[in-house]
């Protein structure tokens, strides 16, 4: 485990010094001096993160959920802070992505 540790352990520090993890650092301290905005955020967020877990119609939902994201990035702190937060989630999820990918490892997935 050693070995697994330090590559862990290494990956971390990258992520931590990328560009988009700074970034998205940098706009959550922005938009956290504004409590109404950082709640109308994660409510998209939520909302956004709920779509995608339980909606059958993505598109119908989808056109919803744009709508909103135009309003709601209408403030350019918000705007800020959704951009980067997506953009350290692409990584997050390439790295998920890759190591399913290339792992010999079956998941059982049930229907929900």
């Amino acid at each position: 485990m050693g070995q697994v540790q330090e590559a862990i352990e290494a990956l971390i520090s990258a992520i931590k010094t990328s560009d988009e993890y700074l970034e998205y650092q940098r706009a959550k301290q922005t938009i956290l001096k504004y409590p109404p905005l950082k709640e109308k955020a994660d409510e998209f967020l939520r909302r956004n993160y709920e779509m995608q877990r339980k909606s059958s119609n993505l598109y119908e939902h989808g056109d919803h959920l744009q709508k909103e994201y135009t309003a709601a990035a209408s403030n350019p702190i918000i705007r800020d802070y959704l951009n980067s937060e997506n953009a350290l989630c692409r990584i997050l999820r390439r790295v998920d992505y890759s190591l399913l990918e290339e792992l010999d490892f079956e998941v059982a997935f049930e229907d929900y």
